[in-house]
């Protein structure tokens, strides 16, 4: 009777770890371009891990490893042999649906000693491994999309090499982007450059953020794992005619430029003409620029120009393969975000924060009786360094220059033309989203093309 209680309680445990996140995540970019530095930050967490281009995140669960049961048996659907083994073993399988599947061999410790990724077939796979580990037990995991195979494999080797594994029958079709992950674990540990596995505690739900680095160019996605995927970055080049650099982000599948617009020329290279007194901004009806309180020093970064309406109008600001993005492309940011918990509490409109910047902002305490629960912390100010930017949008309070000329609202506002007219009549003003420090939405305005505002640029 404590044989069976023993087993019960070791079969237990096991499965318990099989049915915690344990999620494999590689990396690729979508052209030539060398990936160095992918910053992962949880937005629901705090945590942050930065990897190597090449290495390979494991997001994982609280759950250890604290048994293992045999699962060596065909009605298992994975049989492994011999077993236990000294330099050479076989797994055999049969996965109950087909799709991308990753084999991986774990250690007691949790650590990945071999690991591929294939497409299989709902047909008999049958994998070789190959090399010789450290005497102990280890544990087969076959993942697919909606199901798991266990087994456990005991080594009786006394090298501490790795074990190699190779698909002899069954399915030979790979994903090109999966080649890249399966390499990885293929070739000989002692290459310098031999990708690493680096682990991120992780529970299902969780909003992760990714940074790619490559060079002086950088862009932000943001996803919510849900099995073993590779992410591809869009890392495009956005530079303007000044020679600025911009970072971006992809939001529902359009790139942004992540930071607001800060060139003082048309893309064919002329000038735009820098008006600064405040008589002579309020007689314009043609384009021109000017920096907050005059101080490109003090206000260039990061807050960027402020343009007015005639520039939108005019367009061809943007650096080449940009424009200035529209009203509809507001709107299908909104409700993007809206529709796919980038809101604040309970209000699904409540997405202000997803999309202001971490900094800059002024702090906002509230003076008077909050108009919802939410409100309390919803606020773009309140908190603003650990609960804004959940999207990487990025978006910086650079305040505005009103149809007088005079300033006003640094780190209070933003807000950011449209490239869309309100009416056909001439002297028709343009659309203009905006955020405030003391609110929780993304809201539409619509404005005098003699007004200054930022403008945020999209991929065409």
């Amino acid at each position: 009777m404590k044989s069976l209680l023993f087993i019960l309680i070791v079969t237990c445990a096991f499965f318990e770890r099989v049915d915690a996140q344990n999620y494999l995540i590689d990396f690729a970019v979508s052209t030539n371009t060398p990936l160095d530095i992918v910053k992962v930050d949880n937005m629901t967490t705090g945590q942050s891990l930065t990897l190597n281009g090449s290495d390979v995140l494991n997001l994982k669960g609280n759950v250890d490893i604290t048994g293992i049961v045999d699962n060596n048996l065909p009605s298992s659907g994975i049989k492994i042999y011999p077993n236990p083994m000294t330099d050479h073993a076989q797994i055999d399988f049969f996965p109950p649906l087909a799709g991308d599947a990753v084999i991986t061999i774990i250690d007691l410790s949790g650590r990945v000693i071999a690991h591929t990724k294939d497409y299989v077939d709902n047909s008999l796979q049958e994998y070789k491994l190959s090399g010789e580990t450290a005497r102990g037990v280890y544990i087969v995991n076959v993942r697919g999309s909606h199901y798991q195979l266990s087994g456990k494999l005991v080594s009786n080797g006394n090298s501490t090499g790795t074990i190699s594994m190779e698909k002899i029958t069954g399915s030979s079709t790979t994903h090109v982007t999966d080649m890249k992950i399966t390499a990885k674990y293929s070739e000989a540990s002692g290459n310098e450059n031999y990708a690493s596995i680096k682990e991120m505690l992780y529970t299902s739900g969780n909003r992760l953020k990714f940074t790619a680095v490559s060079g002086d160019y950088q862009t932000v996605l943001t996803d919510v794992p849900d099995n073993n995927k590779t992410i591809v970055f869009d890392i495009k080049e956005c530079i303007d005619s000044d020679g600025n650099i911009y970072h971006t982000v992809e939001i529902d599948g359009r790139l942004w430029s992540e930071e607001n617009l800060k060139t003082t020329k048309y893309a064919n290279g002329s000038a735009l003409p820098l008006i600064t007194d405040s008589v002579a901004w309020r007689s314009l009806t043609s384009p021109a620029f000017c920096w907050y309180q005059n101080n490109d020093i003090k206000y260039k970064n990061p807050y960027g120009v402020l343009y007015n309406g005639y520039v939108i109008k005019a367009g061809d600001v943007c650096p080449d393969g940009w424009h200035i993005s529209t009203d509809a492309e507001w709107t299908s940011l909104r409700d993007f975000l809206s529709a796919n918990g980038y809101a604040f509490g309970t209000n699904n409109d409540a997405i202000a924060k997803s999309i202001a910047s971490t900094s800059g902002w002024d702090n906002y305490s509230y003076i008077q009786v909050p108009r919802g629960p939410d409100e309390v912390i919803g606020a773009v100010g309140k908190n603003q360094e650990t609960t804004n930017n959940s999207s990487g949008f990025s978006g910086y309070p650079g305040g505005l220059r009103s149809f007088n000329g005079s300033y006003s609202n640094i780190g209070k506002t933003g807000i950011w033309y449209s490239a869309v007219e309100i009416s056909t009549q001439p002297d028709a003003g343009l659309w203009d989203w905006v955020v405030n420090y003391n609110d929780m939405q993304l809201g539409q305005g619509s404005d005098d093309k003699a007004c200054g505002f930022s403008v945020r640029c999209v991929q065409n």
